[in-house]
């Protein structure tokens, strides 16, 4: 049994901010290869993507992670919890699909465009990155069965894992080879349903409730997580290739985010993602922080704003590119790419985070704030709720 986690203050996982800078920098990555690499027409293109995809399922990790060890010694009041969560979440999510709406048609008449937002708010169809705080949503809500299902198997967790894994191998199973449309029934709305992701909301439960043990497990078993992480991304390669069958058409569905090695991918590359977080600490106990590891705290302190908007700036620099008439090698227009949106989304939701409107746009408090309650570990989405 783990040392109780009982504490007025608990410590922040620092460990987690490694995480959250390499999956946001990553998640920007793959809508830059996209739209910038012929992400779904190159063969070479598609294998870079079907590495970086395990994106979402790191985030739902990180939520299962955060929620869980914030809530994991204290009473629970859920009214309260849920009040807290969907102030700082859906108010920025109905926003910001509303601005995304603005994209794809006019706002006026204003009865067209109201129709369509009310129409793509369950769905978060509104652009194709919103998904995400649609699932937190859901999640929040099922965080007392959750927890429960978490305390209840805490002496069992391997077992717990082991055949939440079985059954998200089978469902990404019939994903990607049982369906052709999608046409409804079970996983109708595919990636927006919160158990697509049960496995990840598992791993971060079970992580955060037994955190002492693992973090101990994971700092004395480099090698076999790193072995892990090589395995994961053969796989996943493997797959890539095998059902890529040398045609290029097939691209879309070789490198499908909902598919079988993506469980083992993403599953390998969070936990190595963590182990790294944990090596890192020592970067954040020097006197003098290294300019490294000052940035990779500030793209984590943003990461949800960065998430929100960098498609928003990806529009934007891909007319500028238009309009320049510029044809660079694919290759450097999409690194290139990649650092801009860094760049410029983590520049302006660090602008955003100082004005008093920041909890309802990039779902924060403002920064210098005074605060009466100590601080508290946050989740990955709103980045400091």
């Amino acid at each position: 049994m783990m040392e109780s986690m009982a504490k007025s203050k608990k410590p922040y996982v620092r460990s987690l901010d490694v995480v959250r800078a390499v999956t946001i920098v990553s998640v920007i990555m793959v809508h830059s290869t996209w739209f910038t690499a012929n992400g779904g027409g190159s063969i070479a293109a598609g294998a870079v993507l079907s590495v970086l995809h395990f994106t979402r399922e790191s985030f739902m990790a990180l939520t299962g992670f955060v929620l869980t060890y914030s809530l994991w010694d204290r009473p629970a009041r859920w009214g309260r919890f849920w009040v807290k969560r969907y102030r700082l979440i859906a108010i920025p999510y109905i926003i910001w699909s509303a601005a995304y709406l603005t994209l794809s048609m006019p706002v006026w008449p204003i009865l067209p465009y109201v129709s369509k937002l009310l129409q793509d708010l369950p769905t978060g169809a509104a652009w194709f990155h919103l998904y995400y705080l649609l699932i937190t949503m859901q999640f929040y809500l099922l965080m007392p069965g959750f927890l429960w299902l978490i305390r209840r198997f805490q002496n069992h967790a391997g077992w717990l894992v082991g055949v939440v894994a079985v059954m998200e191998i089978l469902l990404m199973v019939y994903d990607q080879y049982g369906l052709s449309a999608h046409p409804g029934g079970l996983n109708a709305y595919t990636g927006t349903e919160v158990w697509t992701y049960g496995l990840y909301f598992i791993i971060g439960g079970v992580m955060a409730s037994r955190w002492p043990e693992i973090s101990k497990w994971l700092e004395s078993h480099s090698r076999a997580v790193l072995g892990f992480f090589v395995f994961g991304i053969m796989v996943m390669l493997g797959f890539y290739f095998g059902q890529l069958q040398g045609q290029v058409s097939r691209v879309n569905f070789a490198d499908a985010v909902l598919q079988p090695a993506m469980v083992v991918e993403s599953a390998a590359i969070f936990l190595a993602l963590v182990r790294v977080g944990i090596w890192y600490q020592k970067y954040w106990r020097q006197p003098g922080i290294p300019w490294h590891a000052r940035v990779m705290k500030r793209i984590a302190d943003v990461s949800f704003g960065m998430y929100l908007m960098h498609p928003m700036i990806l529009q934007g620099w891909l007319l500028l590119v238009h309009y320049w008439r510029w044809k660079p090698e694919l290759w450097f227009l999409d690194g290139l790419t990649v650092v801009v949106l860094v760049v410029f989304s983590a520049a302006i939701t660090g602008l955003l985070a100082r004005t008093p409107w920041a909890p309802w746009i990039i779902g924060r408090s403002a920064i210098g704030r005074a605060r009466t309650k100590p601080a508290e570990e946050p989740t990955w989405a709103p980045s400091n709720a």
